[in-house]
């Protein structure tokens, strides 16, 4: 299944605007998500997904934010786990990278993006 980020971000501005909000994500930031919102022409393939929906678009959320805050794979895969941490209980792990991979059996999502994969689970 590929997800259009476009389509997806669009849908994601309105409908959490109030937890943008609450989560203190400062004014510029804030313009800085919508703009990607807008702007955004890439597309994520879900590998493997046993989390549900909102969840799955939670997660691409995060990875967006990370890709537009952060270069380095490392960065992105630490705020993807911290932001997942705060929001669905402690102790996710997130691997960021160009590397073949097997479904981990406690994979929740893999995503691709045709030049890498997030990973994105619980032990």
């Amino acid at each position: 299944m590929k997800l259009p980020v476009l389509e997806s971000l669009c849908w994601w501005t309105v409908r959490t605007t109030s937890l943008i909000k609450s989560n203190g994500i400062t004014g510029n930031q804030r313009t800085a998500f919508i703009y990607l919102a807008t702007m955004s022409n890439k597309s994520y393939q879900v590998i493997h997904a046993s989390m549900s929906d909102e969840m799955q678009r939670d997660a691409l959320q995060c990875v967006l934010m990370a890709e537009y805050m952060y270069k380095n794979y490392n960065d992105i895969a630490k705020y993807i786990a911290k932001e997942f941490d705060r929001k669905h209980q402690p102790n996710w792990h997130c691997i960021v990278g160009s590397f073949g991979s097997h479904n981990p059996t406690n994979c929740e999502v893999c995503f691709y993006d045709g030049n890498k994969y997030i990973l994105l689970f619980k032990p």
